[in-house]
């Protein structure tokens, strides 16, 4: 990839998530290029929502409650970020913010009144590892910033409530 680097870890952590949607299936892809071949569909995209209703919604993603247990949970899986031995950067307290607020924001598309450690563990992965920086050496042995978060939220016991 000549003519690209990698961002700067302050500017990574300023992305909120990280989504892999991988690639389409070959038939997927045949039909992105016939549905695709005269008219891209940016040039009829309609709005799905007014600026009000996102700002209601938000407001109501806010209104999610987060259990001090949970809230504790989600800040010792963070802290253990910082202290693991394989990692050279672990996450921010703006990761720890950011993983709450996703975790709220799962809660409220789930249909529930507040934030639950398996909602925690299910959002972590897209809000955390692309904020986490392995060792060199650690790399070298195959470590992945996947797979240590995955060791760090099956090493933390979540609250019971």
């Amino acid at each position: 990839m000549a003519g690209t680097h990698a961002l700067p870890e302050a500017q990574l952590d300023r992305f909120f998530m990280r989504l892999s949607m991988g690639y389409p299936s070959e038939n997927e892809e045949m039909q992105i290029l016939v549905a695709q071949s005269q008219l891209h569909p940016i040039e009829t995209l309609a709005a799905i929502a007014t600026e009000a209703e996102i700002l209601t919604v938000r407001e109501a993603v806010k209104a999610i409650h987060i259990h001090i247990d949970v809230a504790r949970y989600i800040t010792h899986i963070t802290s253990a970020t910082r202290q693991h031995p394989d990692l050279k950067l672990g996450a921010s307290p703006r990761g720890t913010l950011a993983l709450a607020r996703a975790s709220q924001a799962l809660a409220f598309i789930r249909g529930r009144e507040f934030v639950t450690p398996d909602l925690v563990k299910a959002i972590a992965p897209a809000i955390l590892e692309h904020r986490l920086i392995v060792r060199p050496q650690a790399a070298v042995l195959g470590q992945s910033a996947s797979e240590i978060l995955r060791e760090i939220i099956n090493r933390i016991l979540p609250p019971v409530l």
